[in-house]
């Protein structure tokens, strides 16, 4: 991410005058609560980029005026640059490893707090009242026709369970009258394989089933369970 606004050091120099370049300015502002104005923002956007970054294994590079300062889980570069090459503007550039097993809220500790963000699971998925997961099959834009779309859901109710794994997950097939068979074999049929049948009786929840929905459904378990592969 890039903006060519006044840079950090300009930013912070009226608030911090102890900082003198654009390296310390961007020292600090990778600091929790440092910010310009603290009625403006709580400064820990740069605190909370960097964190998430370096605890993945990853990186996280800030290039702002003169300054660059250039973080790993290991390593904490700051360099200085001549002012003819500076650089009036910020630069922010972050390598997140997608291998790591890594909890953002174990990142974003600010005051002691940990932070946990709404995401879209909380506000799309997430029942107001009760511990567990909707997925209305009627508001998805898959639909129920194919196989691809029946892989799409399946690998959502995975993602929903890994996401809080003491939430049950309810499918509403509600205004669903009819569905392909090799929708229901990829989305139900696999994942009742895949989680087996102790977990999926569990934690799966399929609710407002017509009879005809349902007798595909139970075909489609009992089909690939003689099977006996999930392909994924």
């Amino acid at each position: 991410m890039a903006d060519a606004g006044r840079g950090i050091f300009n930013t912070l120099k009226e608030s911090y005058p102890d900082l003198h370049t654009s390296s310390a300015a961007i020292s600090e502002a990778i600091k929790e609560g440092v910010t310009r104005n603290t009625s403006i923002g709580q400064g820990n956007g740069l605190a909370g980029s960097s964190r998430i970054t370096t605890m993945t294994g990853g990186s996280f590079d800030i290039t702002s005026g003169s300054g660059r300062v250039f973080l790993t889980p290991t390593q904490f570069n700051k360099i200085e640059q001549e002012p003819n090459f500076a650089f009036e503007g910020t630069c922010v550039s972050g390598c997140i490893m997608m291998n790591s097993d890594f909890s953002i809220g174990s990142a974003l500790v600010f005051k002691g707090v940990e932070y946990f963000p709404s995401n879209i699971v909380d506000l799309q998925y997430e029942h107001p009242d009760e511990d567990l997961f909707i997925l209305k099959l009627k508001q998805e834009p898959a639909g129920v026709g194919t196989r691809k779309a029946g892989r799409q859901m399946h690998t959502k109710v995975l993602n929903l369970m890994n996401s809080n794994p003491d939430y049950s997950v309810h499918i509403d097939w509600e205004g669903v009258n009819i569905i392909a068979s090799s929708f229901a074999d990829e989305f139900i049929g696999k994942l009742y394989l895949k989680i087996g049948q102790e977990l999926f009786l569990s934690k799966i929840k399929n609710i407002n089933l017509n009879p005809t929905v349902a007798q595909l459904l139970g075909k489609a378990i009992e089909q690939r369970t003689s099977v006996g592969k999930t392909d994924s």
